[in-house]
């Protein structure tokens, strides 16, 4: 990367004999130039020579001396940009790259035909996460070098950073010699290739990193990058590969069950995890995911045994709290998900998340004014947080504070325009006030129910009330077509499948409406099995 530096000799003419008078002046002038280009010409002698020291001491390693050796050789000679370009170099050799870069840039100011040292200022840019200039730095290079593998291979790692996959995909692709030799331009390849569809190329890529089994860091790596596409079976191959060789690995097993976990094969990743605890792995994260495990296959109660030994084991962690909360409140244990949520508050006392958990257990409890507090402080935490400002509003319609409620409705619909949630909140508000007998608020409700499910195609809840909205207004042609639409997007919901029996009723459509009506009989008897088991299991605990 160095090379020594040779200096250029200059030799100084003679001046012809000046006249006399003003000659004497020019005399003058002449011997003081003369001193100053020999004085000049010493410190170009000195520079060279403590930059000579500066390289030789770098190239035996001893960076720090090599770096102040090059400093006085800069001070001496600032603006030569191969001088400045050795210093840059040295102080990035030493980990230094918030000071190499300015000297680098000073360097390619002063050459922009040092190519090497634009290389590797683009290398600093990139670790200091500057990826849009080190891109153009790598687009000067490439200009003047197409064929400039290292640089080609710098811009595709760039571009990955940047998410232009396609770019990173290609540049990558093109350099496979370099790629291989780094389980990091590895990894960022099979991504690339994964989010731009190249789904087979990027198992490809990833075979790259089996090929030496004993690395399971490197599988460990590929692996990440598979399950973040949702290549689970990818993801299993490259870990049970590896496991072999490398047996008792910290963290294998675990991911091989996590990977398990993801693709569905919950009963594998419960045997897995058991392996662990029983080889003294255990862990807050392996209880966790073990929770979780049981929760998939309705083994609640040991769901929650799970989850309550993960925050034995990790008190400092606020998932534990969260997932805990979160199972305890949808299997409606109320009281048991409230005193994790407090204990969840106490623990992270400016964590938006578990005051959100605490208002949702308290607004499904009825304890409206505790449920304001606490959705106040999440959203305070947290103004992005849309749930927070969405719970906001139920509380306070469960005050009777309805006014306040449906303005909270509408700054939310305006502040979050793409989540539906907000227009169905405020539709189910106005549905509830033309029930108690203002009729003139059902207008506005079909309205913002149209505009929730314009917004959210997949929402059930917003087709089932206008299906019902229909039903009710004389329209049972109308609600049938929006209550199948709610029906195809959530088959298990009983009450979608007993207002579908009464348009088919409407409609005259008695087998139909038998057919529905067995469905709804057997998904209530299903919901109220698990409303009235899973309780009296969980609360205890």
């Amino acid at each position: 990367m160095m090379r020594r530096l040779r200096l250029s000799s200059q030799t100084m003419k003679a001046h012809s004999k000046p006249a006399r008078g003003r000659g004497a002046i020019a005399v003058a002038a002449t011997w003081l130039l003369a001193t100053a280009l020999a004085l000049n010409l010493a410190a170009q002698e000195t520079a060279q020579q403590h930059a000579q020291r500066g390289i030789d001491l770098a190239q035996s390693g001893n960076l720090a001396a090599a770096e102040a050796e090059l400093r006085r050789a800069v001070q001496l000679d600032p603006h030569n940009a191969e001088l400045l370009g050795n210093l840059g170099t040295v102080l990035a050799m030493e980990g230094k790259l918030e000071e190499s870069t300015p000297i680098l840039k000073e360097a390619v100011e002063l050459n922009p035909q040092a190519l090497v040292l634009r290389q590797y200022l683009a290398a600093n840019l990139w670790q200091l996460h500057q990826a849009a200039e080190a891109r153009t730095q790598l687009q000067i290079i490439l200009k003047a070098q197409p064929q400039n593998s290292q640089a080609i291979f710098l811009l595709g790692m760039v571009s990955e950073n940047l998410k232009d996959y396609t770019a990173a995909a290609r540049l990558l692709a093109s350099v496979p010699k370099l790629v291989r030799q780094h389980p990091e331009s590895v990894a960022a390849l099979s991504l690339s290739q994964y989010r731009t569809g190249a789904k087979e190329e990027a198992r490809k890529t990833l075979g790259m990193l089996i090929e030496h089994p004993g690395d399971a860091r490197a599988a460990l790596l590929g692996a990440g990058m598979a399950s973040d596409a949702g290549d689970y079976d990818e993801a299993l191959r490259l870990l049970e590969a590896t496991e072999a060789s490398n047996p008792g690995f910290p963290g294998l097993l675990y991911h091989i069950a996590l990977a398990e976990y993801h693709a569905g094969r919950y009963a594998d990743c419960e045997t897995k995890l058991l392996a662990l605890a029983n080889t003294r792995q255990d862990s807050s994260e392996t209880e966790n995911l073990l929770g979780w495990c049981y929760e998939k296959q309705s083994k609640h109660g040991q769901a929650i045994s799970a989850l309550r030994h993960a925050i034995a084991l990790g008190p400092d962690q606020e998932s534990n709290y969260l997932d805990l909360g979160g199972i305890l409140s949808e299997a409606r244990s109320l009281p048991a998900a409230l005193r994790v949520a407090v204990q969840g508050v106490e623990s992270f006392p400016k964590s938006a998340r578990m005051w959100s958990l605490k208002g949702l257990v308290e607004l499904r409890m009825s304890h409206y004014p505790d449920a304001v507090q606490s959705y106040s402080r999440a959203y305070e935490l947290d103004p992005s947080d849309a749930g927070a400002l969405l719970g906001l509003g139920k509380a306070r319609e469960g005050l009777g504070s309805t006014a306040e409620a449906e303005k909270i409705f509408e700054e939310g619909a305006r502040k979050f325009p793409h989540d539906a949630r907000f227009d169905l909140e405020d539709a189910l508000l106005l549905l509830r006030r033309a029930d108690a007998g203002d009729k003139t608020a059902t207008p506005r409700a079909i309205e913002l129910l149209h505009e929730a499910a314009a917004i959210d195609p997949a929402s059930a809840e917003a087709h089932y009330q206008l299906g019902n909205v229909a039903l009710e207004g004389g329209r049972p042609s109308e609600a049938f077509d929006e209550l199948q639409k709610a029906s195809q997007l959530e088959p298990n919901a009983s009450k979608i499948h007993f207002a579908l029996a009464r348009a088919c009723r409407r409609l005259g459509q008695k087998e139909a409406a038998a057919r529905e009506m067995a469905v709804f009989q057997k998904l209530k008897e299903q919901e109220l099995s698990v409303a009235s088991a899973a309780p009296a299991g969980m609360g205890s605990q």
